[in-house]
């Protein structure tokens, strides 16, 4: 369905196979992967709906994940089975073309569910039970990133580059992030305070990274002495979260600095958690004089206050 609200209509666009992801590039053009039956792209100007598919090059008919460059290539990653070839097909519209890219026969087993390009230029594809591949697109070379270099699990889907440059991976195990300059692995589990191993989406803002996990969200924030050491907050069920056991999910994170999760049957939907600078109440309870303690109320009074204040 397309929604316009200032003409103040709804448009059915008739989809075969269940539509499993969306991307907008950058002439407004709709593409939409769908579980069987490849890609459509939809313009809306014209409003011409167009199927690219196995006849048309396509190396799978199911596409898991969408993503257009800065180089305005579209990204697809395409689901094999033991008669389709899956991997990674890279379409460039200027030239009518479909590569097919893949680091080797393995690879076309495996879900590439996610896309993201780092500063330098780089394509780092999430692979489902895979790992990551980083990829070269001038030379189309593959440098693989998984277990064995120091990831914490093989089971990669989330991706996201943070201010200082550095790599977050999501994996159904716990999150990693990699410091290319440093040449380093970090991990993050249940151990150093997720409140769950399975890593779903990550969004970051203002220096912080928000790593939904299946029991609830964990905020990541440096401390102002050293970026790379880590304060995690939690928000579980007593904050509104769910715990979330669907593959039906999406993230979203608005202008106005708002992030939208949808899971299943329900939305969550959280402002910007915002510091406590409220100061704290300040009691007097005792002077002194000529070195003598002077107390304005009954001392064991006192400690019952100060308990109060402490918490």
């Amino acid at each position: 369905y397309i929604i316009n609200q200032k003409l103040n209509f709804i448009k059915y666009l008739k989809i075969d196979h269940e539509v499993i992801c969306l991307l907008e590039d950058r002439l407004g053009q709709i593409w939409i992967g769908t579980a069987g039956n490849g890609l459509y792209v939809f313009n809306p100007i014209t409003g011409i709906i167009r199927n690219i598919g196995l006849s048309q090059g396509l190396a799978g008919s199911f596409v898991d994940g969408l993503f257009e460059d800065s180089r305005h290539q579209i990204w697809i990653g395409t689901y094999s089975d033991i008669m389709l070839k899956g991997g990674i097909n890279l379409i460039d519209e200027k030239a009518t073309t479909i590569k097919y890219l893949s680091s080797g026969p393995e690879f076309n087993q495996k879900f590439v569910v996610g896309f993201l390009e780092d500063r330098q230029g780089q394509i780092w594809t999430s692979v489902y039970k895979g790992g990551v591949d980083i990829i070269n697109p001038i030379s189309g070379t593959f440098t693989q990133l998984t277990y064995k270099q120091g990831l914490i699990s093989n089971n990669v889907l989330p991706l996201l580059e943070d201010s200082l440059y550095r790599i977050w991976i999501g994996t159904g195990n716990g999150l990693d992030m990699v410091d290319t300059k440093a040449s380093t692995v970090t991990n993050f589990s249940v151990n150093e305070g997720l409140p769950d191993n399975s890593i779903v989406s990550l969004k970051t803002k203002d220096n912080k990274i928000f790593a939904l996990t299946t029991k609830g969200l964990t905020i990541l924030t440096p401390t102002v002495s050293n970026l790379n050491q880590w304060q995690l907050t939690t928000y579980g069920k007593n904050r509104g979260f769910q715990d979330f056991y669907t593959q039906e999910f999406f993230s979203w994170a608005t202008k106005n600095g708002k992030f939208w999760w949808g899971m299943g049957d329900h939305i969550t939907l959280m402002q910007m958690p915002k510091k406590d600078t409220t100061p704290p109440f300040a009691y007097i309870t005792a002077i002194d004089i000529m070195r003598q303690p002077q107390y304005f109320l009954a001392e064991r009074r006192v400690q019952t206050l100060l308990q109060k204040t402490d918490t």
